[in-house]
């Protein structure tokens, strides 16, 4: 299971770009609209300070 876990977090960026953003084509100039998102882990969510 661990192995799964980091081949979805070196996939992210794909997945990302895969429904329409990829983090690494982002830059000053890109326009945007709506509304951004930020997920939290279960561990940061239970150890945030």
């Amino acid at each position: 299971m661990l192995r799964a876990k980091w081949v979805a977090f070196e996939l992210a960026p794909e997945i990302a770009a895969a429904y329409g953003v990829s983090p690494f084509t982002l830059a000053h100039k890109t326009q945007v609209r709506g509304t951004g998102m930020l997920a939290l882990t279960p561990y940061v969510a239970d150890h945030k300070a």
